[in-house]
């Protein structure tokens, strides 16, 4: 019992939530309607991409990539421009978590190995907002564009027009923030 209560002190997220998944379960029983709900196809993806991603860990091939990467990029801002614009431009395509799942933990094992937590934390936050901003680009980067176009019957031409100025600027802020924080903190 001692072993469970001080894993669960060490996962505090995890704990948390599964704490609010059981008052839940009081508040909202569990029913066939309520299991209806769980989307089990993407469910299985997810859980395979993760899957591969603690095999890479295992096999080191993240370190292997990571060796690879650093002898072509040669300094922090090409470094953090280039996993940003994987993200940005890889969420167009899978979607913007498929994007983060698969690229965030390479950039992590790279600069762990480096041991430069400073560009850890500005890189993780720039590919984030670059997988989310550039999966508005396409119907299938994010549910919410599917659902709009779905309901607003817009034809691919037209979302594609009506998106390419928004993910444009949103190119731009991106590299301009990359070059201001990198330039910054440079120093």
């Amino acid at each position: 019992m001692n072993k469970f209560i001080n894993y669960l002190k060490s996962e505090v997220i995890m704990s948390i939530s599964m704490f609010c998944a059981i008052i839940s379960i009081f508040i909202n029983p569990i029913n066939k309607e309520y299991l209806s709900f769980i989307d089990m196809h993407t469910l299985i993806i997810l859980f395979s991409l993760m899957s591969v991603i603690q095999i890479w860990n295992k096999y080191d091939v993240i370190n292997k990539i990571s060796s690879i990467s650093l002898k072509k990029v040669n300094n922090e801002f090409k470094f953090s421009l280039s996993f940003t614009l994987i993200c940005f431009f890889s969420s167009m395509l899978v979607t913007n978590d498929v994007s983060l799942i698969t690229f965030v933990p390479i950039a992590i094992g790279i600069l762990k190995k480096q041991k430069n937590y400073r560009l850890t934390i500005s890189t993780i936050v720039m590919m984030t907002i670059a997988a989310n901003l550039g999966s508005m680009f396409t119907p299938i980067g994010n549910p919410q564009n599917l659902y709009l176009d779905l309901k607003s019957q817009m034809s691919l031409i037209s979302f594609f027009k009506l998106m390419t100025m928004l993910t444009l600027i949103s190119l731009i802020l991106i590299i301009l923030s990359i070059y201001i924080f990198n330039f910054r903190y440079k120093k």
